[in-house]
């Protein structure tokens, strides 16, 4: 592997989990990254004897103590930010705001670096002097509400995958900033909060329709989706059934002997109309019936040899232990000054570099080099998106692949999505597509075909970026095989992502989000042995196509500084690393990690969701301090006194008393929501069957280079097939000739 960042200095001014995630991966890339702390207030953490994560964060950085956090009065920290490509820095705007950590301030002291500031929940709104934390963030942003329960109530966060995801997040932005600054020469301030982790996380289940009446969601009843949810078996282990579509359900019907869940009424063989929530808990019960009919392993064997994804619902420990962790990295060991010896898992991302020098055997001689001008976009201030030029090829499907490429999208770059004649099998849950697939161009190309295959490698020889989600053993009867790419391109910057990588007994096996939420020890910590929980939202999925984003951003540098073309592995299961990065990270003492539970509302009376007279209200003691206040203000049963009070009352007592607190937003408010509107959370693309529809917006904010796809269209299945090959008959590339407004 590649470390593709070597020799870009960055400083981590952060005090909070996702500046320190960012971090961690951009010094796992190869970058030089420096952690400042200060002996008091700003930046100080616990003890890694207190707290496991700060472990795992903290590897392979080097550390700055200064008195106070002010370059005027510290020399060494004025050189170090002097040197700076990146500058992170983390806080809400209250608490950085014309101080030493604001973020323009910050900017105006070195225009060549890129600072990216982390607020925890947005840029702007009333919540500005709030401490991060998971449990306020998931009230805030509606995560809470989203996810799937027995009884009607918020769900409190067991792992923080939020703040995992925007760290990543912020790595990608970084990058992407840093990729610009090759030509306008210039940095800038690059915002990624915690809304834009949750817009992320929440984009194929936070939709609806503005011109249609009804639009199926599946709700949260953790019985409502039969196709996609975990069932117990006859010797009481469970597994989880991950039948997305419906020619995989159908199989998996096939395989129960369970065919009359469709002749239920109102479904009356309608895969869709399962997802009505009523008539998915009638076919959920049928089903559970039938599962507990066998052992598990029985039903395993025989879904996976009709290729139907399925998993076993693991704990932490039997996935560290399983050929499917160990074919990504499995853990690598590094020495802590505190804790001694630790064994984290290993980077998520594989990068490596193509032995050829790009133009030696064909490829793009016009390639999107950042350091070159680029003539579509000569004004440097013009708010094209940082990747306004570059070319992208999305070959995937589903999610993971695809919303990698939909990010590049939204910062400007052109992506061409090549589909099957037969589509994007993901296209079924039509406001779930259009979220995580708008602003592309659709081309249908047929690679069963001989001339499909030409097509195809014709657009590989012109683009900048590909990504695919190809498992290996189907590489060379569609034509996409690794030499032909190199070959035909070889400065292509090429991403792949499966649900288990490119090696090892796992690679060939389908896979979904759930899958690894069941195998990585996930669903067992949200709920139980007895009850396994999963999300609804696909957080690996996401988690992904962050590390796709990270990779392609990771590769374009390394093919600006070295001259080659850069080749990435992902997948779903190494994303579990990124996920639960500190759960599995492991050392003498290690405290032992969170666990949850079915309708799970927070791990201390001091520390949850509370239902108020008209709502809830999260309540966030981070301290044993703080604690007792909650104690003084609301008595030794904070519940009781709560239930009286309205969300506005309850907020504005605790808030007084300067304990951490926020109303939880609804499940159906979130498109309204002033703060979230305040923040820019969601965005309106039109959809050519149902119009206009609400999903959600961004996932970062450029300072000076903006982004490029405020609004946008469903990429209509083979919208632009002919003008591509009108382009190509004509000697002309097959993009677009300027930036996207």
């Amino acid at each position: 592997m590649i470390d593709p960042l070597e020799g870009v200095q960055v400083v981590e001014l952060c005090g909070d989990r996702a500046g320190s995630v960012a971090g961690m991966l951009l010094a796992d890339l190869g970058a030089s990254v420096t952690r400042v702390e200060a002996e008091s207030g700003d930046l100080q953490r616990p003890s890694p004897l207190e707290l496991a994560d700060p472990v795992c964060w903290d590897r392979a950085k080097r550390r700055l103590v200064v008195e106070v956090l002010d370059p005027v009065g510290d020399p060494d920290l004025a050189e170090l930010l002097g040197r700076a490509d990146i500058v992170l820095v983390d806080g809400g705007p209250d608490r950085v705001h014309g101080g030493h950590l604001d973020p323009e301030r910050l900017a105006a002291a070195s225009s060549r670096s890129v600072v990216t500031w982390l607020p925890p929940y947005g840029a702007h709104g009333g919540y500005g002097g709030l401490p991060a934390d998971a449990l306020l963030l998931s009230a805030v942003s509606g995560f809470a509400t989203h996810q799937p329960a027995v009884t009607d109530v918020p769900i409190a966060p067991v792992v923080p995958v939020a703040e995992n995801i925007q760290g990543g997040l912020a790595v990608a932005a970084s990058l992407a900033a840093l990729l610009e600054r090759r030509t306008s020469g210039r940095g800038q301030v690059v915002t990624v909060s915690g809304l834009h982790a949750v817009a992320a996380l929440e984009a194929s289940v936070m939709s609806m329709g503005l011109d249609v009446e009804k639009v199926y969601r599946t709700g949260r009843d953790v019985r409502a989706a039969p196709h996609f949810r975990p069932y117990r078996c006859g010797d009481g282990r469970w597994l989880f059934l991950a039948t997305l579509i419906p020619t995989l359900f159908l199989k998996a019907l096939d395989v129960l002997d369970a065919f009359d869940v469709m002749l239920i009424e109102g479904v009356d063989g309608e895969f869709m109309n399962l997802l009505d929530p009523v008539r998915g808990r009638q076919a959920s019960l049928v089903m559970e019936a039938k599962f507990a009919t066998r052992p598990r392993e029985a039903w395993l064997a025989a879904l996976h040899e009709v290729g139907v994804p399925a998993a076993p619902v693991w704990d932490r420990s039997d996935w560290l232990a399983s050929e499917a962790f160990a074919a990504f990295g499995g853990r690598r060991t590094f020495e802590h000054p505190v804790v001694g010896t630790v064994a984290t898992p290993a980077r998520p991302l594989e990068l490596t570099d193509l032995a050829v020098a790009p133009g030696r055997a064909g490829g793009r001689a016009d390639g999107w080099w950042p350091d070159r001008p680029r003539a579509a976009a000569a004004d440097p201030d013009a708010a094209a998106g940082p990747l306004s030029g570059l070319r992208v090829l999305d070959l995937s499907t589903f999610l993971a692949g695809p919303f990698g490429p939909t990010m590049l999208a939204d910062w400007g770059a052109d992506v061409i999505k090549v589909e099957t004649p037969t589509g994007d099998p993901y296209r079924t849950f039509t406001l779930a597509y259009l979220a995580v697939n708008h602003a592309k161009r659709s081309v249908v190309v047929d690679l069963h075909t001989e001339e499909g295959r030409d097509l195809l490698g014709r657009l590989v020889a012109t683009a900048d970026v590909m990504v695919d989600n190809v498992r290996p053993s189907a590489r060379e009867r569609l034509g996409v095989d690794l030499e032909r790419l190199d070959r035909i391109n070889p400065s292509l910057v090429h991403l792949n992502v499966t649900a288990f990588g490119i090696r090892g007994p796992y690679a060939e096996r389908p896979g979904f989000d759930p899958v690894i939420q069941a195998l990585s020890g996930l669903m067992v910590a949200s709920g139980s042995d007895g009850q396994p929980v999963s999300t609804s939202t696909p957080v690996h999925d996401v988690s992904a196509a962050t590390l796709v984003t990270i990779g392609v951003m990771a590769g374009l540098w390394h093919r600006a500084e070295r001259g080659l073309g850069v080749r990435g592995i992902t997948s779903l299961a190494a994303a579990s690393s990124l996920l639960q990065c500190a759960e599995l990270t492991d050392y003498a003492g290690r405290p032992p990690a969170a666990t949850g539970g079915v309708d799970f509302l927070g791990d201390s009376a001091v520390h949850r969701y509370y239902e108020t007279s008209d709502g809830w209200i999260a309540v966030a003691a981070g301290d044993e301090s703080t604690a007792r206040l909650v104690r003084d203000v609301l008595g030794v049963e904070p519940g009781d006194r709560l239930r009286a009070v309205t969300v506005e009352e309850g907020v504005a007592v605790l808030r007084a008393a300067g304990i951490p607190a926020a109303p939880v937003l609804a499940r159906d408010d979130w498109g309204a929501d002033a703060h979230l509107v305040a923040n820019d959370f969601a965005q309106v693309i039109t959809d050519p069957v149902f119009g206009r529809c609400r999903v959600v917006g961004s996932f970062a904010t450029f300072g000076r280079s903006g982004t490029a796809a405020p609004n946008g269209t469903l990429p209509v299945q083979g919208a632009d097939t002919a003008s591509v090959r009108r382009r190509l008959e004509s000697g002309r590339a097959p993009w677009s000739d300027g930036p996207r407004s």
